[in-house]
């Protein structure tokens, strides 16, 4: 038999019925940004201290309102670590127009020019005495997929191979000194 206190009392601890009602729509954020072909970004209203950080991250605040994007603020962006996909979604969300077609243009030159290098990591660089050296453990096949070329002379060995590069170079006959670490 249940409760005589009625169905939302359970032996002393009150339990609470929540009503799951309708979710609530996210409201677009509000249109506050102008972005000018000269690649000035202007707060035409008021800015959450949060889009004032997140403009930051990607152009220079050069006045009360302004920022200016350049292809300089934006490689700094992509070095830091943000995208420049966030940007142009943040920017195209607060605005209301098109985005210019500079700002199009920079962000395509910027993109292509930071996708055409690939950071491997660190790596130890090795010199070898000559040339045929180089080639000789460049082309050895336990050794030949623990390190890259670098020139004639020099191999980049990346520190994670550096213990197998040292046992499959042994197995050929050689050994790597120890740096001199001051």
């Amino acid at each position: 038999m249940g409760d005589p206190r009625g169905p939302l009392h359970d032996g002393g601890a009150v339990r609470v019925r929540r009503h799951a009602g309708p979710a609530r729509p996210r409201l677009p954020p509000p249109r506050v940004l102008k972005v000018l072909p000269n690649l000035d970004i202007v707060a035409t209203g008021t800015l959450s201290p949060g889009d004032q950080l997140l403009l930051s991250g990607y152009a220079e605040h050069t006045a009360d309102r302004v920022w200016t994007l350049s292809a300089a603020s934006l490689l700094a962006a992509i070095d830091g670590g943000h995208h420049l996909e966030d940007l142009t979604t943040f920017l195209a969300a607060r605005t209301d127009h098109e985005l210019p077609g500079t700002l199009r243009t920079v962000i395509d030159d910027v993109t292509r020019r930071a996708t055409q290098l690939t950071d491997h990591g660190h790596a130890r660089v090795i010199e070898c005495t000559d040339a045929a050296l180089a080639a000789l453990i460049t082309r050895d096949r336990a050794l030949r997929t623990l390190c890259r070329p670098i020139g004639d002379r020099h191999l980049a060995v990346p520190v994670e191979h550096e213990p197998k590069f040292r046992r499959a170079l042994h197995k050929l006959g050689y050994a790597l000194p120890r740096p001199n670490t001051p």
